[in-house]
């Protein structure tokens, strides 16, 4: 396999970024949670290979963690709850590698998230981000390993990413047909999404990481996917400001003169 697996799993499998370094507190008139869940109706791994995960919160700075086994997690699950503080977020990461006759089945993990604008008045822009890595390699005449990453509320979807390598049929990335077949096949990168939130207001969005793969002619396959969901920015909305121009000054100027003249020759 020329798969680059990260030691995620054991030093952090989440690309945590920057995100932490100018945290603010969220205001009171905005309230988010958020959680991420591994579904245990995910079926165990069947054969000789491994997959396993983690979930994670970032709740006012402070993190915290689940390691998945196979189907079995050891601690919390779901992880997440009320977010304070910008940086705050939730997410999950898989690693899955089998070889000869091995079988995974949707390794499955959800993701949450519930906004409430309490304020009557003000309109607020809550800005998410997304740190998403997604890489899928199969080898071999007849193995797959399809990962995705999904985004979306109740008009369609606000983030995808979906990678598939596959030895027989041909490799796609984001529903898009490659030229090769059972290729290491990845994306990843920043994402970033806005929420207007009008007074008064309420949303909710959710998503998923789902892994599925298969080899039955002797060959191997083997996916390493992670993505974290945090609160970026939250912007007040409101009318702009009138900044007179320097022509509009030098008008009004060259106004207030000519009264305060004229003012005086008529006293005089």
């Amino acid at each position: 396999m020329n798969i680059p697996f990260k030691s995620s799993l054991i030093t952090g499998i989440f690309l945590m970024s920057t995100q932490l370094s100018h945290a603010a507190l969220i205001t009171p008139d905005i309230t988010i949670s958020g959680f991420a869940e591994f579904d245990t109706t995910s079926l165990p791994f069947s054969g000789t290979g491994s997959q396993n995960g983690e979930i994670k919160s970032v709740l006012g700075g402070t993190t915290a963690t689940t390691i998945i086994t196979d189907v079995t997690p050891a601690g919390a699950n779901p992880q997440g709850g009320l977010f304070s503080m910008t940086g705050d977020g939730v997410g999950a990461s898989a690693v899955a590698m089998g070889d000869a006759f091995d079988l995974m089945e949707d390794f499955f993990f959800s993701f949450s998230f519930d906004l409430a604008n309490s304020s009557g008045v003000d309109d607020y822009m809550i800005s998410f981000g997304i740190d998403f890595s997604n890489t899928v390699d199969a080898d071999g005449a007849d193995a797959y390993v399809d990962s995705e990453i999904v985004l979306e509320d109740t008009a369609g979807e606000l983030f995808f990413s979906d990678v598939t390598s596959d030895a027989a049929f041909g490799d796609e990335k984001n529903g898009t047909a490659l030229a090769t077949s059972g290729a290491a096949i990845s994306d990843s990168g920043l994402f970033d999404f806005d929420v207007t939130l009008l007074a008064g207001g309420m949303y909710s969005f959710d998503g998923f990481l789902k892994m599925d793969g298969g080899e039955f002619d002797g060959g191997a396959f083997s996916a390493d996917s992670t993505a974290f969901i945090y609160i970026k920015e939250i912007t007040k909305l409101g009318a702009p400001v009138s900044v007179p121009t320097p022509a509009t000054m030098l008008l009004f100027l060259t106004g207030s003169l000519g009264l305060l003249t004229r003012k005086y020759f008529t006293k005089k």
